[in-house]
C-alpha cells in the first residue's frame, strides 16, 4: 500500500508501506501441568508465539468438565476428583494447540481445632480436650497454616461462643496452596457466635403499659432481645414531618424537618434515620 503525506505549503511526500500478518507457529503454556484438590483454582499463561503476533488470542476448553472447567480467562476451577485435559487453541490457527493434564485430589484434613464453651484454652485442641474461644482457635491456626498439606478445620460445639470484641479475620487466618480453613459446627443443637451484655435489676415502671426499666451504664447497642426475641427498641409513632436534605457546598450535611419535639430528647445524638 502507499501512505501519502500532504501538508500545508509543502509538496506530498510518498512512501510504500507492507503490511503482513504474523502467524500463530506455537503455544508456551505455564505451568506444563496441574494438581489441585476439589475446589481449587488455578490460573494457566498461555501465550502465542511468535511474540508481534498478529492474533494471540486463545480458546480454552476441558476434555472433562465434571473433573475441571476452565473459563476463557484460563482459569481452572476443580470440580471432582480425576483427571482430564485442558486445551489452548490458537483462535488464528486451530491446528496450533497445546495442552494440560490435570489432575484433581479429595480434599484432605491436615489439622483439626476443637472449640468448646465448656472447654479450657490451655488444652491441646483435641476432640477430647477443646479449646474455650475462638480467639485461641485463631491463634492455632495461623501456628498452623504457614505450610499447609491439607484443609484446617474449626470445629465449634454446641452453645453460645460471647464475643467480648470483634472477631476478626483477614488473609493472615486464611488457607494457602489451594487448602482452605473452615470453621463448622458439629453437634446436635446449635453453636451461635455473638456479642451480648446481660441486663438485670428490672423494675416496673408502668403496670398498664406493661413496661419495665433497669439501668446499663455505658451501654451502646443497636439490638434488645428479652428472653431469646429479638425485640422492639424505642421508636417513633410515625416518620419525619416534610423532611428536606441538607446540602451544604455540594456536600449532603442530613435533613431538616418540622417535628420540634425531636428538641426535648436527653440525646437526638443518638437519633437514627430508619428508611
Amino acid at each position: 500500500m502507499t501512505a501519502t503525506l500532504s501538508l500545508r505549503n509543502l509538496p506530498q511526500v510518498s512512501t510504500q508501506v507492507t503490511v503482513t500478518n504474523v502467524l500463530p507457529e506455537k503455544i508456551e503454556i505455564t505451568p506444563e501441568e496441574v494438581t489441585l484438590p476439589s475446589g481449587g483454582h488455578l490460573f494457566i499463561d498461555a501465550k502465542v508465539m511468535p511474540e508481534d503476533v498478529g492474533n494471540p488470542k486463545v480458546i480454552f476448553s476441558s476434555d472433562d468438565r465434571s473433573v475441571a472447567t476452565v473459563d476463557e480467562w484460563g482459569e481452572i476451577v476443580a470440580v471432582a476428583e480425576g483427571n482430564t485435559v485442558i486445551r489452548a487453541v490458537s483462535e488464528e490457527r486451530p491446528e496450533i494447540s497445546c495442552e494440560i493434564p490435570v489432575k484433581v485430589t479429595a480434599r484432605s484434613v491436615m489439622k483439626q481445632i476443637y472449640v468448646s464453651p465448656e472447654g479450657n484454652d490451655g488444652n491441646d485442641s483435641s476432640m477430647s480436650g477443646p479449646v474455650k474461644t475462638l480467639q485461641r482457635a485463631k491463634e492455632l491456626v495461623r501456628q498452623s497454616n504457614q505450610t499447609m498439606s491439607g484443609d484446617i478445620e474449626v470445629i465449634l460445639a454446641d452453645g453460645y461462643y460471647l464475643q467480648t470484641e470483634t472477631l476478626d479475620l483477614n488473609e493472615q487466618d486464611g488457607g494457602k496452596d489451594q487448602h482452605y480453613v473452615v470453621y463448622r459446627h458439629e453437634g446436635q443443637k446449635e453453636a451461635v457466635i455473638g456479642g451480648r451484655r446481660v441486663i438485670t435489676g428490672f423494675s416496673l415502671y408502668d403496670k398498664e403499659r406493661d413496661i419495665y426499666v433497669a439501668d446499663a451504664p455505658g451501654l451502646e447497642t443497636r439490638q434488645l432481645y428479652v428472653n431469646g426475641v429479638r425485640a422492639i427498641r424505642a421508636r417513633s409513632g410515625a416518620g419525619l414531618n416534610s423532611p428536606v436534605v441538607l446540602m451544604e457546598g455540594g456536600e449532603n450535611k442530613g435533613y431538616t424537618c418540622a417535628n420540634p419535639e425531636i428538641l426535648t430528647y436527653q440525646h437526638p445524638e443518638d437519633l437514627e434515620l430508619i428508611f
